[in-house]
């Protein structure tokens, strides 16, 4: 049964969806509002042509809309009990989204051992990394080792080569930087990708990201134009190394 903390904080979120209308539309809509990364989105639907879309973060709930509208069933993940209950009403009509509760770690390893998703094209979105907790390497190491063939877009990660994309870093070992992801690269034999498009050319609040991808797709992800390796970049691949919603319409990891 649900705690008590957890129900007023679930309740205080559900009811801000209704009498806070401005936080609906935080960060600029989804993808921070960023139409580079929704055309890279875009892109991947094509590509990797998913039947699951998973994501991690949902916050407002502005993006997880945004999948919703493919008509690919989506599961999305948050961790807080009051952005949680923020979601579940602004996501009422979406029928095709699953809404889970937890840490993002916990509820991916619960969701691909199900039956129900162990046979599905995956494309995952992860955005639930936020100050002290960084559970992205994990994220990346359960979908991979349950979903070989799976395509993973993740926000608010450094691009090599343009520092005017932005990203995440909570201090040592702690920052959304190609050598934190290297150790995952290595073990499942992936690549990462970054956008072509410069951070200048770029809409809304030009977050950097980064597309994890099997080794074999890479060819076919880069055909696009949309995304390129370090190295078609110009920067050295690395190498792996042992609120108050009312008030702040934002989430501690920056997602939307």
């Amino acid at each position: 049964m649900p705690s008590l903390t957890f129900l007023t904080s679930y309740a205080r979120g559900y009811s801000s969806y209704y009498v806070n209308r401005r936080v609906r539309s935080a960060w600029g809509g989804p993808f921070n509002g960023q139409e580079g990364r929704r055309a890279i989105f875009a892109t991947l639907l094509d590509v990797v042509k998913p039947d699951l879309l998973v994501e991690t973060g949902t916050f407002l709930a502005t993006t997880t809309r945004f999948l919703a509208r493919s008509g690919v069933d989506v599961v999305t993940v948050e961790g807080s009990a009051e952005y949680f209950g923020f979601a579940q009403a602004s996501l009422l009509r979406c029928r095709n989204v699953e809404s889970r509760f937890g840490d993002s770690r916990s509820v991916l390893r619960a969701l691909f051992d199900s039956p129900k998703y162990q046979q599905r094209r995956v494309l995952a979105y992860l955005d639930a990394h936020w100050a002290s907790d960084l559970p992205l390497a994990e994220e990346i190491e359960i979908i991979f080792g349950r979903h070989p063939d799976a395509v993973v877009l993740v926000d608010d990660f450094q691009v090599p080569g343009d520092a005017g994309y932005g990203y995440d870093d909570y201090g040592p070992g702690k920052a959304l930087i190609p050598e934190y992801i290297a150790p995952a690269l290595a073990a499942f034999d992936l690549v990462a990708l970054y956008p072509t498009l410069p951070a200048d050319d770029e809409t809304g609040a030009r977050r950097g990201c980064v597309v994890v991808a099997p080794r074999n797709r890479s060819a076919e992800l880069c055909a696009t134009q949309l995304l390129q390796s370090a190295d078609d970049g110009g920067a050295e691949q690395p190498t792996a190394t042992g609120i108050d919603i009312a008030q702040s319409g934002a989430h501690p990891s920056g997602q939307a």
